[in-house]
This record gives C-alpha cells, structure tokens and sequence, in this order.
C-alpha cells in the first residue's frame, strides 16, 4: 500500500510537472535551419509575421537576375539600355541585371543605328549580337610629310595628316594642302560600307618669288636661259586667261612667256565663264616648255 501511494502522484492527469520534449522542439530550440541570403530592402506594407506569439522580422526576396551579353560587327558600338544611365561599348558582359525585359540600341558613326529587345532570365545569359549596316563609307587620309591642311569637297575639316573621316556616299574631292609644297588632289567615289585610304607623297614646290617674264629680243630671236633657269610659254584660248603660279597670282595674262627656277609648279588658268584649268610640270635646268590650252565652259 505505501508503495502504491507514492508511485501514485506519477500518473495524475493533474499533474504539474512539465510534459516530455518532442524531438521537433529540440530540433528548434538547438538548430538553426538554412540560410537564406537576402538583397534589398523589405517590401513597403509588409507585415511582420507572428510566430509562438512573438513578432519577427520579414527578409524581402531577393530580385532575380541574370546576365546579358552585347557584341557588335563592327565591335565598339555605343551601347544605351532604356531605362538605364549611361552607355558602354560592345563588346561587354552585364552581370547582376535583374530579370525583365530591355530596349537596347547599339550605334556606330557610318552605320544605321540598331534598336533590339531582348529578355533576362534569372540564373541565364541572354546573349545578343547585332550586325550594324553600313550607310557611309571611311576614309583615311595620310600624307608624306605629315601634318597637311585637309580639305573635303573645298570645305577645311580643320584636321592635319593623318586623320579618318566617315563620308555619305558619292563622289569626294580630296585636297592636302601644306606650305612649302604643292597641293595635292583627288576625287574618290563612296560606297555605303566603302573603307579607302589617300596616302600622296607631296612634291616640293618651286619658287615663285623670282620668277621674270621673257620679252624683248630674247623672246623674238630665241636667247638661250641663263644658267640654272627654265623657261615656260604659256598660251591659252581665248587669250587673256588669268595665271596662277603655286596658288599665287602671276602679274600678267595670257599669252606670255616666264622663266622660273627649276622645280614643281602648278600653273592654274582661269577666265570668267570657263572652268579653271590646271597643269603640273616639273622642270629642269634649261629646260623650255609649251602650255596651250583651250579653256572649257
């Protein structure tokens, strides 16, 4: 009987004493479950959640992302996402763009400018490649010396030698200009996509500063040049046609007879209501030549 009355108490079902952990509470109050990690802020209006009465804090969801991948032919276009600041250039690789959709242009100086949209998927790459077509043509202009003025279509582009230039398609006249040496030109058609390149090794020009008109009776009897000059006649029709000299303007009209130092020489003619005409000659000590021409209207 004493044993009975105190094993008794054991199996009161109003016992006080605290009830056995379950393996899950242990679980709980010993371990930690995974970890999560968590970008940006907590959503605006979310509540807290309540959890064994208690309130704990609610981790927003990371954004999903992707990857995007941007090339060009030609590579170094400038590249502008909608939506974004700034530009890049082809070709690149985005990292950590979040997933949606993008409105991407890429442009490049002689070529249509391209307009795509492309989708970001979480955990992927989103790859686009983009084929720019041409709408001008590239031309690259040097010269032997360096460092001469160009001129395109008779407009100064404020360049020196050597520079590149993106021109519409059509025929372009090129000219280099540089002192102490005479003009050099050329006329070069364009195609859309076109690259040519004008590369002229300049010629000395010869002086101008000295230059004497042939008259009295060596011009009617023939008198040889005196030593080290060459002499040119120079006739034009109609008669009278202005002379130019190296760009520079010669004192009297045509038809006349000039002696000149031996070198390079351009010898421009013009009148009004004719097209200017020009010829270059190079010109040797005691050498004598001829310019007759007929002037174009």
């Amino acid at each position: 009987m004493l044993r009975h009355r105190l094993e008794a108490p054991n199996q009161g079902a109003g016992s006080a004493s605290a009830p056995p952990r379950t393996r899950g509470a242990s679980r709980a109050a010993g371990q930690s479950g995974p970890s999560i990690a968590v970008r940006g802020t907590k959503a605006k209006g979310s509540l807290p959640a309540k959890e064994n009465g208690e309130e704990s804090a609610t981790a927003a969801t990371a954004p999903a992302e992707g990857e995007l991948a941007v090339s060009s032919t030609p590579a170094g276009a400038v590249l502008q996402i909608e939506g974004q600041e700034g530009s890049w250039k082809t070709p690149l690789t985005m990292a950590a763009l979040p997933a949606g959709t993008y409105r991407i242009t890429l442009s490049v100086p002689g070529y249509a400018s391209e307009t795509r949209t492309v989708s970001v998927t979480s955990g992927t790459r989103s790859v686009a490649d983009v084929r720019l077509a041409p709408i001008q043509g590239v031309l690259s202009i040097s010269a032997n010396p360096p460092g001469a003025r160009i001129l395109i279509d008779g407009r100064d582009t404020g360049k020196l030698s050597p520079a590149e230039f993106t021109l519409d398609p059509a025929v372009h006249t090129i000219l280099l200009r540089k002192d102490g040496y005479l003009d050099a030109e050329s006329s070069i058609r364009f195609s859309a996509g076109q690259s040519a390149a004008y590369a002229p090794v300049l010629r000395v020009a010869g002086r101008t500063d000295n230059i004497k008109t042939v008259g009295g009776l060596a011009k009617v009897f023939g008198g040889g040049n005196p030593a080290g000059i060459a002499r040119v006649e120079i006739k034009s029709e109609p008669e009278g046609a202005q002379i130019l000299i190296n760009g520079a303007p010669f004192a009297k009209a045509t038809p006349v007879e000039i002696q000149l130092e031996p070198g390079n020489y351009d010898i421009t003619l013009q009148k009004e209501g004719y097209l200017p005409l020009r010829k270059s000659v190079t010109l040797r000590a005691g050498e004598k030549i001829k310019i007759d021409e007929s002037l174009s209207k």
